[in-house]
């Protein structure tokens, strides 16, 4: 078993001081299935590894949908410069 400061370091080695992959994910599993049930560290180091995981997910691309333009996009512009001044 694994004191809680070699955990730290060997964590660290891991995600700090190296890229994300899922070799690296594979390693922390083994980590954190080696600490005790009650170990707060277990708990903080899982919810940490899952938060990692949903970063380095790419997002799932969703069908584009056409914009529409706004109303006063659309509407011609039918004031020129020397009617401002008449509507007034």
């Amino acid at each position: 078993m694994l004191s809680e400061r070699e955990f730290s370091v060997q964590w660290r080695k891991l995600f700090v001081e190296s890229t994300y992959n899922q070799a690296a994910c594979a390693k922390a599993d083994e980590l954190i299935d080696a600490l005790p049930e009650t170990s707060p560290l277990r708990q903080r180091y899982s919810k940490e590894l899952s938060d990692l995981r949903k970063l380095n997910t790419a997002p799932v691309k969703s069908a584009a949908k056409p914009r529409r333009r706004s109303a006063s996009s659309q509407q011609p512009q039918t004031q020129k410069n020397g009617e401002q001044g008449a509507a007034r």
